[in-house]
């Protein structure tokens, strides 16, 4: 009882939020009214702490120098903090890009958010002054984005909840292009949430295929592709890389890693329920 009842809320919510979209699907206008919303990386506190696990991790975990690196961000959503953030903690310079563009322009925020950085720059009167200033490049047509990127010219690309709505035959186009960015022993970090984004768990996997197929739902904030842990770990594995897992909520002295086929089974969960997991991804790594 209390399954359908959880069910049928979730319907509730879900097929309000379709019909939204489908009258008018437009992400700033339901912004505005709280429908809709690309994480919470326009909020100083959710942002900072978003930045400093990419960071610990690239640089606590894989011992690697942040100074003077050039990262790209996958769906950096409501803001371009992680370009600003990256910049002020050495790196050389960010290219964000996203499938349209939701990076806020308020100046206070970007403003508070780097309050008592060691680095500091001029006052800024615009949106473009902050991309300027920080090194930042932000692209807003998804992935033909990335052939606006030189090869061989990105160490480290991030993502965080991203991966998961972006549907397989697209994030299998992103990942050949991404492997020609990279330069050799570049580093991918992708934070993963499997839950529904609605009501968490597995809600979405219910969903019938009419509605999982159907390129409204594939092309709306709503999408999940439904990926478990094993079929990531897969896809990375194909497209050239040493795959590495780590819990997204920790900060692990080791971590596991496998350079081929059959020891990629050590890094996948039995336990299909896990909720979320962040993936280290190495291009060509020295062994």
């Amino acid at each position: 009882m209390i399954k359908i009842l959880k069910l049928t809320k979730y319907y509730i919510k879900f097929l309000t939020k379709l019909s939204l979209l489908y009258a008018k699907n437009d992400y700033d206008f339901w912004k505005k009214f709280g429908f809709f919303e690309h994480g919470q990386m326009n909020e100083e506190k959710y942002a900072s702490a978003t930045f400093e696990f990419f960071y610990d991790t690239y640089v606590k975990v894989l011992n690697k120098d942040f100074s003077g690196i050039s990262m790209l961000e996958l769906g950096p959503g409501d803001s371009v903090a992680n370009g600003i953030l990256a910049f002020h903690h050495g790196a050389r310079h960010t290219v964000l890009v996203d499938v349209g563009d939701f990076a806020t322009r308020d100046l206070t925020f970007y403003s508070e958010l780097i309050a008592g950085q060691q680095k500091n720059y001029e006052s800024v009167e615009n949106f473009s002054e902050i991309l300027t200033s920080n090194n930042i490049k932000y692209f807003t047509d998804g992935l033909e984005s990335i052939n606006y990127i030189p090869q061989d010219s990105i160490d480290l690309v991030i993502s965080n909840a991203v991966l998961e709505h972006i549907d397989p035959e697209s994030l299998s186009g992103y990942l050949v292009k991404i492997n020609q960015l990279l330069t050799p022993g570049g580093i991918m970090i992708h934070r993963i949430d499997y839950r529904d984004h609605l009501v968490g768990n597995n809600f979405h996997k219910s969903l019938p295929s009419w509605i999982v197929k159907s390129n409204f739902y594939k092309n709306s904030i709503l999408y999940l592709n439904g990926f478990t842990e094993q079929q990531y770990s897969q896809l990375f594995f194909n497209n050239g890389f040493t795959v590495s897992i780590i819990d997204s909520k920790k900060l692990p002295s080791k971590y596991l890693r496998s350079n081929d086929e059959q020891k990629l089974d050590l890094l996948v969960s039995a336990d299909q329920s896990i909720a979320s997991s962040c993936f280290i991804c190495i291009k060509n790594p020295e062994i």
